[in-house]
């Protein structure tokens, strides 16, 4: 344009600026009529057959949907590439992707993630005003780049777009020198581009960024770095708690904490827990999903704090969690069955949090600890029931010394259940069944908070049942059971006599006896009972020794009648040995019963045996 200007100049006096405006004037009238084309900065005359392709390019239709698609291929895939922002201030740790946006119009795929990235042409209906970007950048997570009104890469990249549907033309076109001219198009059509990706990036250059309504403001001319730091001031707006993962984590720390291997870092002389400010976060939302009775699952967590403000990554949620579960802090069930670390190994709590297969069935809820009554009341039945001094504070600690305790004190009673078999009648019975019951209720609640509401429900019960149980214990480790089995020994012999027993001393004795056997607690009479079986005994003794004198008389007569009969006859040989056995069994038993019915019945037998030898002795005399 310039050239021709100087070669259109006439006089030294002639207006310069004025004979340009008319010259470039003249020219565009030219390219309307394609006698002459534009290209860049030259204007080239046309033969007949250039000026008909040209005539049918500028036919061509353009939709403004192709325009945009082609600045977005322009803008992201060669003037500014990347897909993910890498944050600068955790040594790329954490990175995040953003939707590519044009004049409203997603590039490629649909909007998927949480930041945008916009560009903003002189077509766009946003660019009224700077109040209305503000407003747009404002309402959304979104950078928005607004291009000055500077149409010459439109322009350019509209008649790119109509060169290449003219190539794109069947070979069969009735234009004159067709495959020639085709050739020249494509070398316009990458000048073309080539001038399109340079106006756009130049208007990239000067284009005002906005982000959360305000502009940014960089002192490079860079278009990559620009564009970089408005997505990370976006960034830092959207996920203004990445800042809460303080310190780095891996895989190996989650299971570090599970085993206990974490220390504390201490700052002015105060201990602190690494990340304790996402810690809290967590914490806190797990505690608000409680009060409205509800547990969360770990992709709730997950979906949580891996969205804006957090951003998160996934290994970071998982020493989240297994932090405040070590802390006790949280409760966790996997298909509603307690996880604790009573219940399950560091190995299987690290497979729960860690492997996708549980992420949909690992749910999670706030621990309430348990209030300072309560925990009282389990270290007084630790110390009063169990006789050992509480080693911890710690709710998980004192709860699980106390079902380590309870599991070795039914071991104790269970081995106490022969003493029980066939209706021994020993006291205790209902006692250790009390004890057992409340403790497998105890034991069943796997939560620290219904553990410790339980044991403090039954605390003045726990007292009670300590004493009789260190009586029942102390009856069966001593010579109580002996003193009992005695009483219960010549109580039974004293009922098989009874009718035959015509004293009523020794009645009296024995009903004391059974007094006392048949209490529920007989252990404070334990010291009596003996000394009623010493009484019973000795009284007992002198009645049956007494009538014992009187049977074996009875015993020798009835054998000495059936001798003095055998004496005369020729074939007491055969005989003599079977009557002496038979009546001095007899007189054993009787030397040898402490039952009076028994003792009576000898007499019975003794002349049941005498009426049969004589009968056999009269028969054989007989037959001689």
């Amino acid at each position: 344009l310039e050239n021709i200007t100087t070669l259109m100049v006439t006089s030294l006096d002639e207006d310069r600026l004025e004979l340009r405006q008319r010259v470039e004037e003249a020219l565009k009238h030219l390219t309307r009529q394609t006698l002459v084309q534009k290209n860049g900065d030259c204007y080239v005359f046309l033969t007949s057959e250039e000026q008909e392709v040209n005539r049918y390019i500028d036919k061509q239709n353009v939709e403004p949907a192709e325009i945009t698609a082609k600045v977005s291929e322009l803008v992201f895939e060669d003037i500014y590439d990347e897909k993910r922002f890498r944050h600068p201030d955790f040594k790329g740790r954490y990175s995040f992707g953003f939707d590519q946006v044009v004049d409203g119009r997603p590039y490629k795929t649909r909007p998927v993630n949480f930041l945008t990235l916009e560009i903003l042409t002189p077509y766009s209906e946003i660019v009224v005003s700077d109040h209305t970007i503000r407003l747009h950048s404002g309402q959304s997570n979104i950078a928005v780049v607004a291009l000055p009104d500077d149409r010459a890469f439109i322009e350019e990249i509209s008649i790119a777009l109509k060169i290449e549907k003219f190539i794109r033309m069947d070979a069969s076109n009735p234009v004159t020198k067709f495959a020639q001219i085709k050739v020249r198009k494509r070398e316009e059509l990458r000048e073309h581009n080539k001038r399109a990706r340079f106006y756009l990036e130049e208007s990239l250059k000067n284009a005002d960024i906005y982000v959360n309504g305000d502009i940014v403001s960089s002192s490079s001319q860079d278009v990559t770095t620009r564009l970089r730091e408005s997505i990370g001031k976006l960034v830092d707006n959207v996920y203004n708690k990445l800042n809460y993962m303080s310190t780095p984590v891996t895989e190996s720390d989650v299971e570090g904490v599970l085993l206990d291997q974490v220390s504390q870092h201490t700052m002015d002389g105060t201990n602190y827990a690494p990340n304790h400010l996402a810690l809290n976060d967590m914490k806190s939302y797990i505690q608000s999903q409680y009060m409205r009775h509800m547990r969360v699952s770990l992709k709730a967590l997950m979906d949580r704090f891996q969205s804006p403000p957090y951003g998160f990554l996934e290994v970071d949620v998982q020493w989240l969690i297994a932090q405040l579960f070590m802390n006790g802090d949280i409760t966790m069930e996997i298909n509603k069955e307690p996880v604790t670390l009573m219940t399950k190994t560091p190995k299987e709590i690290l497979r729960f949090i860690t492997r996708k297969e549980y992420i949909n069935n690992l749910m999670i809820g706030y621990y309430e600890r348990a209030d300072k009554e309560q925990r009282d009341a389990v270290k007084i039945v630790i110390k009063d029931f169990f006789h050992e001094s509480p080693r911890s504070d710690d709710d998980e600690a004192l709860m699980a010394r106390f079902i380590c305790l309870s599991k070795k004190m039914l071991q104790e009673m269970d081995g106490l259940n022969h003493h029980y078999e066939h209706d021994s009648g020993y006291p205790g019975k209902s006692t250790l069944q009390e004890i057992r019951e409340i403790l497998k209720e105890i034991m069943s609640r796997s939560y620290p908070k219904e553990f410790f509401k339980v044991v403090a429900q039954y605390r003045e019960d726990f007292t009670d049942l300590n004493e009789e149980l260190e009586s029942v214990m102390f009856f069966f480790h001593s010579d109580q059971k002996l003193i009992f089995d005695k009483a219960v020994k010549y109580l039974d012999i004293f009922n098989r006599s009874k009718s035959l027993v015509m004293n009523q001393e020794i009645e009296e004795i024995a009903n004391q006896m059974k007094n006392i056997i048949q209490m529920p607690a007989p252990y404070g009479n334990i010291y009596r009972l003996n000394q009623l079986s010493t009484a019973f005994s000795e009284k007992y003794t002198d009645i049956l020794t007494q009538d014992a004198k009187s049977i074996l008389k009875n015993i020798e007569d009835e054998r000495h009648r059936v001798i003095e009969e055998l004496e005369r006859q020729p074939f007491k040989d055969e005989l003599i040995d079977e009557v002496q056995k038979r009546f001095g069994q007899l007189s054993n038993h009787a030397k040898r019963t402490n039952v009076l019915s028994e003792l009576y019945s000898l007499t019975i037998a003794a002349d049941k045996n005498k009426v049969f030898f004589l009968n056999l002795i009269a028969n054989r005399r007989a037959s001689w």
